[in-house]
């Protein structure tokens, strides 16, 4: 019984090695800090690689990954929050670039704060998959307007 509990562990380290692999960052230019404003989007992109032998599944998509042990607990997003389809099929081994929308709330207010965005692929049944993506969101003040007379 001793051998089939250690052989289970085993196997659950190894399934999440292959699940890592499933959607791995190939560029890093992502990570550095955006200043968006208030109500306003901006566009990152991300080039990925399906690690794997294996095409993903219809229905994949890129979303907020789940909270894990050392993340910073903050309540308040500034970000609204990701569900974007993965609009063509992934084959095994195929590199891909998406673009991601982040759009801060209308009424978020303005910091110096550097925000930190952890997203994830997750499988059609909501499972998270790869390598989690991080982005980095300050949200800056709109210009003020000065009337001259």
């Amino acid at each position: 019984m001793e051998k089939m509990k250690q052989g289970m562990e085993g196997w659950k380290k190894n399934c999440g090695e292959w699940k890592n692999k499933r959607a791995i960052m190939v560029s890093k230019n992502h990570e550095n800090a955006m200043t968006i404003l208030p109500g306003q989007t901006s566009f990152a992109e991300i080039e990925m690689k399906n690690g794997t032998q294996w095409p993903w599944k219809q229905g994949c998509f890129l979303g907020m990954d789940d909270t894990k042990e050392g993340d910073d607990q903050e309540s308040a997003m500034p970000i609204e929050p990701v569900n974007m389809p993965v609009p063509f099929a992934v084959a095994g081994n195929q590199t891909f670039k998406l673009t991601v929308p982040l759009k801060v709330h209308d009424q978020f207010p303005s910091s110096a704060k550097e925000y930190v965005i952890n997203m994830s692929f997750r499988g059609p049944h909501g499972n998270t998959f790869g390598e989690r993506i991080t982005f980095k969101v300050i949200v800056g003040a709109p210009e003020q307007q000065i009337d001259e007379m």
